[in-house]
């Protein structure tokens, strides 16, 4: 979800007391749904395998370079270096709708100065800032450095029209990842 947190492994056995034990603590946590989770790492940046990313997609494209070891060789090594030498065709971009009340849910159709360009892959209401915000793939023009491809005028289609959207390569809530580190 992009916030400091931990994994629990237990016997299922055990499930229930240390559930029990946890939310009878003074500072026990607050649980929350599924969409509740979604919502946060979408405002996060994370990519979801199947959604934002699959098995076509690859880490230039999708923004995870930073996640590859450069100084050890691995498979792929040579064709990832390829593709971060020659500009690639579209590229994930973080989105927030400009409109506090418009709503997405993915799939959207997103447009670069009035031409449709890419579409959302991920979406929702991004409660820590305020609007819907979304991950999607968009069309990158030759020669496009990726600040001048995120500072482009964009539209995200909602129920019909146009609602204005800030673009950006990085995500929306907590970008140096403060808050993760603690």
């Amino acid at each position: 979800m992009g916030e400091l947190g931990w994994e629990l492994h237990v016997p299922a056995e055990f499930a229930q007391q240390v559930f029990e034990t946890l939310m009878a603590a003074e500072d026990a946590p607050r649980l929350c749904g599924g969409m509740a989770v979604d919502s946060c790492r979408i405002e996060k940046g994370f990519r979801h395998w199947g959604h934002d990313i699959g098995p076509f997609d690859g880490p230039v494209e999708s923004g995870l370079t930073f996640a590859c070891d450069f100084a050890t060789e691995f498979t792929g090594k040579p064709a990832i270096e390829a593709r971060k030498a020659n500009v690639t065709s579209s590229r994930l971009l973080c989105f927030r709708l400009e409109d506090p009340e418009a709503l997405i849910f993915g799939k959207e159709p997103v447009l670069r100065d009035g031409k449709i360009v890419g579409r959302l892959t991920s979406a929702s209401y991004g409660w820590t800032v305020g609007g819907a915000v979304g991950l999607g793939y968009v069309a990158r023009p030759e020669g496009m450095t990726l600040k001048d491809l995120a500072a482009g005028d964009f539209e995200v289609m909602v129920n019909g029209r146009a609602v204005k959207a800030q673009a950006s390569l990085r995500p929306f809530h907590d970008p140096d990842m403060s808050r993760a580190r603690g």
